[in-house]
């Protein structure tokens, strides 16, 4: 759906002379991004308003978007399957934190529980996908993008943590956490086609 209506806007924009065609795939594949992440955010909108979590829906967001963006990780092969793992994902976030809050969860134990994938991303940051390779000044400025990043975010966590605003600390860490899974589940898979690549 994304590529259809990045591919529509494009077409659109070459007939009114607003961009060139020798640029088009840059600007489909840029719009799709955009549609996408928009789509996404979007939904996660929706799911924080049903849940009644709209305002955490929105941190959340704010810090996966950065934590990925930043860090890397495993990509879905298409586009559906990547909104589709991220709806899950995102649900799967808001409920346990909604659960979090409910149980009156301890904010030291919510601090411990992130602290793991908080090492996870230090080291592995950042986990660059097979098929786009980066050079090593690229993965430089990733990593210091990504270590960043992570301290912004977990900065913010404890600051919430301390004013006892559970909900807003537990998605914060929810992001981090989910970040460093699809960081070990995009090194493994890299790894692998690696070692594809050496059998052939």
């Amino acid at each position: 759906m994304s590529y259809k209506l990045s591919h529509r806007i494009t077409t659109a924009l070459e007939i009114y002379n607003i961009t060139a065609n020798e640029n088009r795939n840059i600007y489909e594949y840029g719009l799709e991004r955009m549609i996408t992440y928009a789509l996404n955010v979007l939904t996660t909108c929706v799911l924080g308003l049903i849940l009644g979590m709209f305002l955490e829906s929105l941190v959340f967001s704010i810090a996966f978007i950065l934590m990925r963006h930043s860090n890397g990780g495993a990509h879905a092969a298409t586009n559906l399957r990547c909104y589709v793992l991220s709806t899950i994902s995102v649900l799967s976030c808001l409920m346990v934190t909604q659960w979090a809050v409910n149980m009156e969860l301890s904010r030291y134990l919510v601090f411990i529980l992130i602290l793991p994938s908080c090492v996870v991303v230090f080291m592995l940051s950042p986990v660059e996908d097979y098929n786009k390779p980066i050079t090593d000044n690229e993965r430089e400025h990733h990593r210091e993008q990504g270590v960043t990043t992570l301290s912004g975010c977990l900065i913010a966590c404890i600051v919430f943590l301390m004013f006892e605003l559970l909900s807003f600390g537990c998605v914060i860490g929810s992001a981090i956490i989910l970040t460093s899974i699809t960081m070990v589940i995009g090194s493994i898979k890299n790894r692998w086609l690696d070692w594809q690549m050496e059998r052939w």
